[in-house]
């Protein structure tokens, strides 16, 4: 007797709506009991668990247990309240999200028990994209109208420790999703001895015109190779008898065969890519007695070939006849010439270039040099492929032999000039030959080492390599690296073709950035790089940093870019840049093989009309800048993937950036974005990192609002300086290093101001500079008095002083937790609650 599981985990439910709504999404606040058709070992368990791509969703993971029957399901009961978590007249159609981590061909049955009997759905499904979310649909139209409070998970014919992961069941009252692709999709190459083999799809051939099928058709035998059923299957013709059978593009066509050869059919059609596919659609039972009605495709358990008939029958046709014309193309596309350019179709066999879904061949001693971004399906590289910088290659499925990707970099006597972040768009690129294969710079105090280094964030920063470097390691994948040319032109980067998602691992060491780049051969967009690495604590901010060699007066510079402005930007192939790592365990950014596009290379190129403040300053030859970007939606605290810290992982001589508004923490921001409705009334404190001298300050407005001014305020010498003048700048001589903020502050303003005027107290910031200081910032010089309170309200600390700009104070000894500080001044009070850690 089977004994039914109870009570594994529940929830509480805080509400339902009937219609086109989730039944079920897993989160807190919904009821729901998760079973066991068996209740004992072995069995397919299921439990309570997170997204393995989103680890802030929860979902269910379902384990098929070592030896587990497919009855031995898992069952989720008591959805909501009894009878009905849901009724069956809201809705027959129920859509369920699904992902599979190892098993891509299995079959997905949900049983529903409606009216107190179990109704179930079977789907087969082939093919399926592992660690992928999916969404199903089970048709329950054709049932009664009642009520449910079980749903059965049924992954039949699944192997023992398959995962599968289920989310978002939802009932809707029609369709909403197209059915599954069948299991088995062929492709027919009328040129071939042998079609498919062992279920492995042949090559396609494209139509140009629609396809007439001669009179005389084309005989097959269907042999079943394997899954116990070994044998001839049945006799079927491509085309209708003798009579002519005309397939027209787009549309599926359906041959049906003399009802004496097992009523099996074929039906063939276009699909989207303009290739002639078939599908066999078996009715009968094969000579050695295995069932298979199936309404589909051939059972996913069994596996076919087709073979021609041997060529004494009198309907073998072993080439296409000639009524067939130019109907078809050979999908591969060879190049025929010693050397050329991909683009030029005389190039070819087939006279055009490469396109999509085409197979390429490159043959020994032929050279051709990739000047366009291209797809292609498989590559066969023998001579030599050279892709041109900032060019793009896409391989979607194999590729064999070396390609050489080429990036062009610029090159000063400088040895401080003209640096390049590069990561290598090839695999199997190793140092020790791209050294020697590349004119690179060498050092100028020890003329060993050579214009290649790595970083690391261990204190010691840049790493050179020397030219007897003779290691055997290759470059990484999505590890980046620091290169210098001896002249200007090309590095070039030889390796195989990469492909796959690539992980490279991050640290939080002595600071945070971790250099890391694009390791294909093919842009990749950035929005979709945040979205794949934004698992928790995977990065401490949605921002990236890139060197810019055309910052800081031609010095060179790295620049933000964010997940919220930046979105739609496109890393370039062998674009190297700096992520800042979270504090997760055993950290890791990834690259998917399916954020790869072709773009035109856009390294730092952007349009935009939002208003920004560009604060620039200058001493002697050192230049340094900071951004504020006033966007609708943002804040005056810190925005994820809108404000972006200044670059950590180096020393600076010369710098300036900003700290946040409210909520200040000390970050210090290279771009710092704001509401545009405050625009006329904020204070922002500047931070400047400087050596005794003249510094200059300047700014560049973009889209600034008429009327709206840009004032620098300097507490220590009280001026202020409006900046969007033609020509205008501020000049002060500093008798002393300074590093840091406090002295000052940028203002937007439609009106003039002067020491009288008045700084509200909203602009003030107070937080914690370690556990045993208290920093304020935002003060004019003005006596001010603070007073700190424990969440017993019992005052611990009271102190007054005088401050002008930024103030820190030491606090007493005091034990972790939550505290209020109060600060009073002329311009008003404020309550700041500070966490001690």
């Amino acid at each position: 007797m089977i004994k039914k599981f109870t009570l594994l985990i529940a929830f509480v439910i805080t509400g339902f709506v009937y219609g086109q709504t989730a039944i079920l999404d897993f989160e807190p606040g919904k009821t729901y009991i998760i079973g066991n058709n068996k209740g004992s070992s072995p069995m397919i368990a299921a439990v309570a668990d997170t997204d393995p791509l989103n680890g802030a969703n929860n979902v269910i993971k379902i384990t098929k247990e070592a030896g587990a029957a497919d009855w031995a399901f898992p069952i989720i009961n008591q959805i909501g309240s009894n009878p009905g978590g849901w009724s069956h007249t809201a809705g027959k159609f129920i859509q369920v999200k699904y992902l599979s981590v190892n098993d891509t061909d299995f079959n997905f049955q949900l049983g529903a028990w409606i009216n107190g009997s179990k109704q179930t759905v079977n789907i087969s499904l082939g093919g399926v994209t592992l660690n992928t979310w999916h969404e199903i649909e089970f048709d329950f139209s054709g049932i009664a109208d009642g009520w449910a409070n079980r749903i059965d998970i049924e992954f039949i014919g699944a192997a023992d420790n398959d995962v599968f992961y289920i989310d978002d069941i939802t009932q809707t009252a029609t369709s909403i999703l197209a059915p599954p692709p069948p299991a088995d999709e062929w492709s027919f190459d009328f040129t071939a001895d042998t079609l498919i083999q062992d279920n492995v799809v042949g090559i396609p051939v494209k139509y140009t015109s629609d396809l007439e099928i001669a009179a005389n058709g084309i005989k097959f035998d269907i042999w079943c190779v394997s899954g116990g059923g070994a044998g001839l299957w049945s006799q079927t013709w491509i085309g209708n008898g003798n009579n002519w059978s005309t397939l027209s593009v787009g549309t599926d066509q359906t041959t049906t065969i003399d009802s004496n050869v097992n009523s099996t059919t074929f039906a063939a059609y276009f699909d989207t890519d303009g290739y002639l596919k078939t599908k066999a659609e078996l009715v009968a039972s094969n000579p050695n007695g295995h069932s298979h009605a199936t309404s589909g495709a051939l059972p996913t358990n069994y596996y076919y070939e087709l073979r021609p008939l041997a060529s004494g029958d009198a309907n073998f046709t072993p080439t296409p006849p000639s009524t067939f014309g130019n109907s078809f193309q050979e999908k591969t596309n060879t190049l025929t010439v010693s050397g050329g350019n991909w683009s030029t179709d005389a190039n070819w066999s087939k006279t055009t270039k490469p396109v999509e879904q085409e197979d390429v061949v490159v043959p020994v001693s032929m050279i051709v040099t990739l000047d366009e971004g291209a797809t292609v399906d498989n590559l066969n590289v023998v001579g030599t492929l050279n892709i041109s910088s900032g060019k793009s290659l896409i391989v979607s499925d194999a590729s064999t032999g070396n390609i050489t990707y080429n990036r062009t970099l610029t090159a000063d006597n400088d040895p401080t000039k003209a640096w390049h972040l590069l990561s290598s768009p090839v695999s199997g690129q190793t140092i020790v030959n791209f050294i020697a294969n590349n004119t690179l710079a060498s050092g100028t105090t020890n003329t060993d080492f050579r214009g290649v280094a790595n970083y690391i964030n261990d204190g010691t920063a840049w790493n050179y390599y020397l030219v007897s470097y003779a290691g055997s390691d290759a470059f990484d994948a999505g590890k980046g690296y620091s290169v210098k040319n001896n002249a200007a032109g090309d590095v070039s980067f030889t390796g195989t073709y990469t492909s796959g998602d690539k992980d490279f691992n991050i640290s939080q060491a002595t600071n945070n950035s971790n250099l890391t780049g694009n390791p294909y051969a093919s842009y990749i967009n950035l929005g979709t790089f945040f979205s794949d690495n934004n698992a928790t604590d995977r990065l401490s901010e949605a921002t990236i940093w890139l060197w810019n060699q055309t910052l800081n007066g031609g010095v060179g510079g790295y620049e933000e870019k964010m997940s919220g402005t930046d979105a739609a930007f496109e890393i370039a192939p062998g674009q190297g840049f700096f992520v800042s790592s979270g504090a997760a365990v055993s950290n890791k950014v990834t690259f998917t093989a399916a954020n790869q596009s072709h773009k035109t290379d856009s390294f730092l190129k952007s349009e935009n009309s939002r208003t920004e403040v560009h604060l620039n300053i200058k001493q002697e030859d050192l230049l340094h800048q900071a951004k504020i970007y006033f966007i609708e939606g943002t804040t005056k605290g810190f925005d994820n993937g809108f404000d972006g810290s200044m670059f950590s992982g180096v020393n600076y001589d010369l710098a300036i950036y900003t700290e946040l508004v409210s909520d200040n923490n000390g970050r210090k921001l290279g771009i710092q974005s704001l509401p545009n409705t405050a625009l006329q009334s904020l204070v922002i404190p500047v931070g400047v990192k400087a050596t005794p001298g003249e510094i200059t300050f300047s700014a560049e407005t973009l889209n600034l609002q008429d009327g709206v001014k840009v004032i620098l305020e300097d507490r220590l010498t009280n001026t202020f300086t409006s900046l969007n003048e033609a020509s205008s700048n501020y000049k002060v001589n500093l008798d002393s290093d300074i590093n840091g903020i406090g002295r000052f502050y940028l203002h937007t303003s439609s009106k003039a101001l002067n020491l009288d005027s008045s700084i509200s107290v909203e602009n003030i910031s107070i937080y914690t500079s370690g556990n045993n200081t208290l920093r304020v910032v935002g003060l004019q010089q003005d006596n001010a008095s603070i007073k700190l309170f424990n969440i017993l309200g019992e005052q611990v600390m009271n102190t007054s002083f005088n401050s002008n700009g930024v103030k820190d104070i030491a606090l007493p000894k005091l034990a972790t937790g939550i505290y209020i500080v109060q600060l009073e001044t002329e311009s008003g009070k404020l309550n700041k609650k500070i966490i001690l850690e």
